[in-house]
């Protein structure tokens, strides 16, 4: 893998991932780190300056049709005219903890536009440097397009969870449905597309009582992203497994 973006990598699981990308000897060259708000963004944008070589930082707003297209442009130039985007890593997402009695249309819609349409926008986007890194088989480090969704989109597993956040799991779900119709509508394309488990994590997100830190699960998960095979393509992948690529039930 030469090349990845990264939505959602000014704080969180995406930042962690990001330093555990360029704190590891690899072959990747560019390392497109994508942040919303600049004023939310001082660990990414100083780390991108130690980095300068690698991390290339791209403002965009996976709401935002203008935002993505503006993010695409900068990427391609970086890239040349010869080179093609090996991965797509849609990370960016929110939740907001709704519980049944706090469900209400505006905040429903919210969360579904940022952890569905997003990703979608976005992959709409950038589908077409991806495509342009596709030669030969099928191989996740090469052409890739990777939603990060949760185990708790799960509907099979969805009666076994202690508690419920209605909006997050609805959208988690239906990120699920839209990767797996996506990967089937482009089996025969030779792009990877796949949905990744991050596990519960330490971050703003996830709270302070999870039991991983960033640093632990985005070591996994970047340990398993390596490690995908084509039996992994479309589907629920268990990140915490590391290089097991264990699959998670829809």
């Amino acid at each position: 893998m030469k090349s990845i973006l990264i939505t959602g990598a000014n704080r969180g699981i995406g930042l962690g991932i990001v330093k555990q990308l360029v704190s590891n000897p690899s072959s990747i060259e560019f390392i497109f780190a994508g942040y919303r708000d600049v004023n939310k963004s001082k660990e990414l944008l100083d780390l991108a300056k130690e980095h300068s070589n690698v991390i290339i930082p791209i403002q965009i707003d996976v709401s935002d049709d203008e935002s993505c297209n503006k993010a695409k442009i900068e990427v391609e130039n970086k890239l040349g005219n010869s080179r093609g985007l090996n991965c797509l890593l849609n990370n960016a997402g929110v939740n907001k903890e709704l519980k049944f009695n706090d469900i209400n249309e505006k905040d429903m819609l919210d969360t579904y536009k940022h952890n569905v349409i997003g990703p979608w926008r976005v992959t709409k986007t950038f589908l077409p440097l991806v495509e342009k890194a596709v030669s030969g088989e099928r191989n996740v480090l090469q052409a890739s397009i990777i939603n990060v969704s949760s185990g708790m989109g799960s509907v099979t597993l969805a009666p076994t969870m202690p508690f419920f956040y209605f909006d997050y799991q609805c959208s988690k779900a239906a990120l699920d449905m839209f990767t797996v119709c996506f990967a089937e509508t482009l089996a025969k394309s030779n792009i990877y597309i796949t949905l990744l488990h991050p596990g519960w994590v330490q971050t703003e997100m996830g709270g302070a009582q999870a039991p991983l830190t960033i640093e632990e699960a985005c070591k996994s998960i970047v340990e398993c992203i390596n490690s995908m095979k084509n039996e992994h393509y479309g589907k629920l992948i268990d990140a915490t497994s590391g290089s097991s690529c264990a699959i998670i039930p829809f």
